[in-house]
């Protein structure tokens, strides 16, 4: 009766032990090594749980009645279900973990990933939300976080290889760090969006709209959309307008107004960037991005912002960031930016934090030149003041 869920559970085992047999055969760097004791005891948990799934149902079926065996078998399915989802996320994890000790040992290499690792120790200082978290810095396909780990207070990101040695973009990891600020505040964030922003989404739906479709579209809210443009809002508050630069590049996008059950539309996301910039009063290094950003937008033959993010809701729920997070950081540093901005225009890399030189990077004209680009890690590996605290 139970024998394809037995088979399911042998397959989830067999993947554990495929993930500890390739850390085996790893050699492993002694930064990682923090993440890599995480992982062990994700898979041991994981073990656990299967063993114990596996007596309880050749128990329960001797012992109860057909009906309740159902019930906990159905319960059981969705169970392995979502442990085998953490075993493919642990795969693509020692995945990444592979490339990064094959790129370690490159000279070309080593050097932007200290530099990368110094950029995001920099970077977590304007978070209070992070502040008892191990972080690590991995290579993968695209910008994102992992947090698989979190419970172990593990939290990994990733940089597509294609930046790897591109600093300017390493400002989208700004993004990445909002997202581990979002999870760790999500209740508060959730509160604040039912009180401030639900009800202004409820009045504005469409007459058109059926009732079903207005609740898939406040479910969506919830669950998706407001993660990732919150995470925006922190991107922004600390890169300010280096960072929706560098976003606006990255996330193209032929039809701005579309928007996907996990992330919101182009239009949304880029609205509620420049609002909060505008709040920043930096003049002319706001109109530049804002100026780019309209021009092209002006271009395309395709709807305005509309529901289901009408600017309303949008503007507020840059006034419930701001009212929990607290003002912007990026105008505190401004000034130290656009100084080291001036100095990279001119082809002479000065000496700055992590955080600011990418920023003033991002900003420079000479954003994409290699040489200027390899002066910047070079001077970022170089500092002591921003040594990367052992883990």
């Amino acid at each position: 009766m139970t024998y394809f869920l037995v088979e399911e559970i042998s397959e989830i085992e067999s993947i554990y032990r495929s993930i500890e047999s390739r850390l085996a055969t790893l050699s492993i760097p002694s930064e990682l090594v923090g993440m890599i004791n995480a992982i062990r005891a994700e898979i041991n948990e994981g073990v656990k749980e299967l063993e114990w799934i596996r007596r309880s149902l050749d128990l329960i079926r001797l012992m109860m009645k057909e009906y309740i065996f159902k019930r906990f078998y159905t319960e059981s399915i969705r169970n392995l279900y979502a442990i085998k989802h953490r075993t493919l996320i642990l795969n693509q994890l020692v995945d990444i973990i592979t490339l990064y000790t094959h790129l370690g040992s490159n000279d070309e290499y080593r050097d932007s990933m200290i530099a990368l690792e110094k950029f995001i120790n920099d970077a977590r200082t304007y978070f209070n939300e992070l502040s008892n978290l191990k972080l690590y810095t991995l290579i993968e396909y695209a910008y994102s976080a992992i947090a698989i780990l979190l419970k172990y207070r593990v939290m990994v990101f990733c940089v597509p290889s294609y930046d790897v040695l591109r600093p300017w973009k390493w400002a989208l990891l700004l993004h990445e760090l909002g997202h581990t600020a979002f999870i760790t505040r999500r209740d508060g964030f959730i509160k604040k969006f039912r009180d401030k922003i639900l009800p202004i989404l409820r009045e504005l739906a469409p007459t058109s709209l059926k009732e079903e479709d207005i609740a898939r579209y406040l479910r969506t809210w919830e669950q998706n959309w407001l993660k990732e443009l919150i995470s925006d809002l922190y991107g922004v508050a600390i890169g300010g307008p280096a960072y929706t630069y560098t976003f606006i590049i990255e996330v193209f996008e032929d039809n701005p107004a579309r928007y996907a059950f996990t992330h919101p539309s182009l239009d949304s996301r880029i609205y509620i960037q420049l609002k909060c910039l505008e709040k920043m009063e930096l003049e002319k290094l706001v109109s530049d991005v804002k100026e780019l950003w309209l021009t092209h937008r002006s271009n395309v033959l395709v709807r305005e912002l509309g529901y289901p993010f009408p600017q309303r809701a949008l503007e507020e729920l840059v006034s419930v960031f701001i009212d929990m997070v607290g003002r912007p950081v990026f105008p505190n540093i401004s000034n130290k930016v656009v100084k080291l901005q001036l100095q990279l225009n001119q082809g002479r890399v000065p000496a700055g934090t992590p955080l600011s030189l990418i920023l003033a990077l991002a900003l420079s004209d000479n954003r994409r030149n290699r040489t200027i680009q390899e002066k910047v890690l070079e001077a970022i590996v170089a500092d002591q003041q921003f040594q990367c605290p052992s883990k």
